[in-house]
C-alpha cells in the first residue's frame, strides 16, 4: 500500500498490531451504550474497525470511551467522516487537534485509502533490511513544493496579479533539467494568467499533473520571464533534495536538504552520509525546514550516524501511551517491543548503533558533537524527535530559522481491507520524550538564531547567500556572512500569501511513526 499522505499532517507505516487484526466477521458492539449501531453495512464495519482501534490505542481513549459514538455515520464524500466527526467533538485531545492561524483545526489522526492491490515484501540481499520499501516512482513535472504570491505596486497596493513560487524541486526531473529552481516565479500556466480565482487549481495541476506537458512563463526575480515546456515524467521522488560540502577556512561544512524521514530511502541516505564522512566534514548543516517527519527508525538511524558511538546504550526516546496501556505493562511491552522503566514510569527504546537492520552504523559515524539544523513551522514530528533526542544525550543542536511546528505526538498504524479498498488508520497513540524526559513544547522549539525563510522571495538551496544557510555558516565560522539576497521586481513588491492551499498527495510519510517491535534489529 502506498504511503499517500496529506501535507499538513498524516504519516504512514505498515504496522500490524497484535490482537487488532481486522476480521471479516461482524462483531457485536451493541453492549456498549455509547455506540450507536443500526443495520450492518460495509461502512459500519469500517467504522467499527476504527472504533475498536481507538478504544484501545487512542492517546485520549478515556474521554473517547465515555462519549457517544455513532457507527452509522456514512462516508458521504469522505471515507474518514466517522474519525473526523468523532475526534473533532472531543475536548481533551488538544495535541491531536492543531489550531490553525486562520481559525479551525487540523487533525493529525487520519484514515487513508487506495484501491486494493497485492503487494509482495521481501528482504534485500544487501543494505538495510527492515522491509520498508519505496512507494515507487510518480508522474511529476518536478515540483516538490510551491507557494503562492501576490504582486503589489510601489505603494503596496495589490495589482490583482498572482504567481506561484517554487519552494523545492526534485532532482533528475523535467523542472530541474530546464533550470527551474527554488525561488523562481511562475507567471502563467499554458498561457493562463494566474489570478485569485485560479491559483488553487493551477497549484494542484503543477504538483499532481493530469496532463503530459505544460508550458510555464517562469523567471527569476528581477529578470525577464521565459517560456519553458515541462513534461510530466516518471521520477523517483527522493527526499534527499540537496547535498554538498562548503569549504570555509578550516571548516568543511556538510549541507543536506532532507525532506522526509522515509525509511524506504535509508540506503540512499546512508550513501550520502558515507560521502560526507569520506570528505572529512567538520560540521553539518541539516536542512529540515520543510520536513514534516516520517519513520522514527530512519530518524534514529540518522541521529546515530551524526553523533557516532556516543549514542550507544543511551535512551533514544521515552514513550507515554494512554492510561490503559501504561497500566498494563506486560501487554504494552509485548505489542510495542519497548522496555519499561519503572523508576520513571515510561516505556523506552535505546539508540541502535552496532546493528541497524544488518548495517553497522559505526561505518557511517560522523562523530559530531554539534549539529546545525535549519527550521521553519513546517519542521515537525520526526524532525523534532531528532533535535530533541540528540539534545537528550548532550549533543548541542543549534537551530537557525523559524520556530518549529510543535508536534510532540506520534502514531501507530493499522492496515485493513474493506470491499475494493485498502485502508490505513493512523490515530495519535503516544507522546514522546528524550533521555532527559523533556518533550517538544506544543508551541514548537525556539530557534537560537531567528531568520525568516521568506525574504521577498526564496533563494535556491545550497547558495551561500540563502538566508538560513548564510546564518548557519556565519555561526560556524564565527565570521560575518555575505548579505542575504533581498528580492523584488523593479518597482514591484511580492507578498507571500498565507493561503489555505488544497490538500495534495505526498509521496512520503510525515509525522512520527514507530515500528511495532524492535526484535528485528
Amino acid at each position: 500500500m502506498n504511503c499517500i499522505q496529506k501535507l499538513w499532517g498524516g504519516m504512514t507505516f505498515f504496522l500490524f498490531l497484535a490482537g487488532m487484526g481486522c476480521s471479516d466477521s461482524k462483531m457485536d458492539v451493541k453492549d456498549d451504550p455509547n455506540e450507536i449501531v443500526s443495520d450492518w453495512t460495509e461502512e459500519t464495519e469500517m467504522n467499527e474497525t476504527i472504533n475498536d482501534f481507538l478504544k484501545e490505542y487512542y492517546l485520549w481513549n478515556d474521554e473517547y470511551m465515555k462519549m457517544s459514538r455513532d457507527l452509522t455515520i456514512p462516508f458521504v464524500d469522505s471515507y474518514d467522516n466517522f474519525l473526523k466527526t468523532t475526534l473533532y467533538r472531543m475536548t481533551t485531545n488538544t495535541l491531536d487537534k492543531k489550531k490553525k492561524s486562520s481559525g479551525g483545526y487540523n487533525l493529525y489522526s487520519y484514515v487513508d485509502r487506495e484501491e486494493k492491490k497485492v503487494e509482495s515484501k521481501s528482504l534485500r540481499a544487501d543494505g538495510v533490511n527492515h522491509g520498508i520499501e519505496k512507494d515507487g516512482n510518480i508522474d511529476s513535472y518536478g515540483f516538490a513544493r510551491l507557494g503562492v504570491v501576490e504582486f503589489e505596486d510601489t505603494e503596496g497596493v495589490s495589482t490583482g496579479k498572482y504567481g506561484l513560487i517554487v519552494q523545492s524541486v526534485y532532482p533528475n526531473s523535467s523542472a530541474s533539467a530546464f533550470g527551474v529552481n527554488r525561488g523562481m516565479l511562475i507567471y502563467e500556466v499554458d498561457g493562463e494568467t494566474i489570478t485569485e480565482k485560479n491559483y488553487m487549481s493551477l497549484y494542484l495541476e503543477l504538483l499532481n499533473p493530469t496532463k503530459k506537458k505544460v508550458t510555464l512563463s517562469v523567471g527569476e526575480v528581477q529578470k525577464d520571464a521565459k517560456d519553458v515546456l515541462l513534461m510530466a515524467t516518471e521520477i523517483d521522488p527522493t527526499p534527499i533534495l540537496k547535498n554538498q560540502v562548503i569549504e570555509k577556512g578550516t571548516h568543511k561544512i556538510g549541507y543536506l536538504v532532507y525532506d522526509s524521514f522515509d525509511a524506504g530511502y535509508d540506503n540512499e541516505l546512508l550513501e550520502v552520509v558515507k560521502d560526507l564522512k569520506s570528505k572529512g566534514i567538520t560540521d553539518l548543516v541539516l536542512d529540515l525546514r520543510y520536513n514534516g517527519g516520517g519513520h522514527v527508525v530512519s530518524c534514529m538511524m540518522l541521529s546515530s550516524c551524526i553523533v557516532g558511538s556516543r549514542c550507544k546504550d543511551q535512551v533514544f526516546q521515552y514513550y507515554r501511551y494512554n492510561d490503559t496501556r501504561m497500566n498494563n505493562v506486560a501487554s504494552t511491552k509485548k505489542k510495542t517491543g519497548h522496555e519499561y522503566d519503572s523508576s520513571v514510569k515510561f516505556f523506552y527504546e535505546n539508540y541502535v548503533f552496532d546493528n541497524y537492520y544488518g548495517i553497522q552504523l559505526g561505518n557511517y559515524a560522523l562523530n559530531l558533537e554539534q549539529l546545525y539544523v535549519l527550521t521553519t513551522s513546517s519542521t515537525a514530528s520526526a524532525s523534532e524527535v531528532l533535535i530533541n533526542s540528540l539534545r537528550g544525550i548532550g549533543t548541542e543542536v543549534v537551530l537557525v530559522g523559524e520556530h518549529t511546528n510543535g508536534k510532540n505526538v506520534g502514531m501507530e498504524v493499522k492496515e485493513f481491507d474493506k470491499g475494493d479498498y485498502s485502508y490505513e488508520l493512523a490515530p495519535v497513540t503516544f507522546q514522546y520524550y528524550n533521555a532527559k524526559r523533556t518533550t517538544v513544547p506544543a508551541t514548537g522549539l525556539t530557534v537560537d538564531y531567528a531568520v525568516s525563510d521568506w525574504n521577498n522571495g526564496y533563494v535556491d538551496f545550497g547558495r551561500e547567500d540563502e538566508p538560513l544557510l548564510a546564518k548557519a555558516i556565519e555561526v560556524i565560522t564565527k565570521t560575518t556572512s555575505s548579505k542575504a539576497v533581498s528580492r523584488s521586481i523593479a518597482g514591484i513588491g511580492i507578498k507571500e500569501i498565507a493561503a489555505s492551499l488544497p490538500e495534495i498527495d505526498s509521496p512520503h510519510p510525515q509525522g512520527a511513526l514507530i515500528l511495532e517491535s524492535k526484535s528485528s534489529y
